[in-house]
């Protein structure tokens, strides 16, 4: 899928209209990290799991480690997909990326910047129970979590 100078590869799994889940990687993995997770969620939701820049299908890069470009790409992304009420969960290097994309736009206000559709956030240092131990409790905790009420 490309956004601006990069081409990103995408791979999604539920229905359309589900709500939506972006499943940003960790380092030095790639989407697959999040299959057992997407799998675990059936059809309960559009599951997104995205290569970053430069890992695994995706192409470009992100120059000098900054976390604010991989947040913008993450912008870019959601925009794209046209997705609205999107958990970001991220892993790792994918955290940072969540993280900083909360910060970067949060800072500006969502309103003001356009950016109307993260309505909740999860970053998740969760990548080793997501692949092999326990994906479907890693799902329900995620499925739980966003359908919570906002504190």
């Amino acid at each position: 899928m490309p956004i601006g100078d990069l081409a990103l590869h995408v791979v999604e799994s539920g229905p359309a209209e589900g709500r939506p889940f972006l499943f940003p990687h960790g380092r030095p993995e790639s989407w697959r990290t999040w299959l057992g997770v997407m799998t675990a969620a059936g059809g309960e939701a559009r599951t997104i799991a995205v290569d970053l820049p430069g890992i695994g299908g995706s192409s470009g890069a992100v120059e000098g480690g900054s976390k604010r470009r991989p947040a913008e790409v993450v912008q870019a992304l959601v925009r794209r997909l046209g997705l609205t009420g999107t958990t970001l969960v991220g892993h790792d290097a994918g955290g940072m990326a969540a993280y900083a994309y909360l910060r970067r736009f949060a800072a500006e206000g969502f309103r003001a910047t356009g950016v109307r559709d993260l309505t909740t956030a999860v970053v998740a240092d969760a990548g080793h129970f997501a692949q092999e131990e326990q994906p479907a409790a890693v799902w329900a905790l995620l499925r739980d979590f966003a359908a919570a009420p906002a504190a």
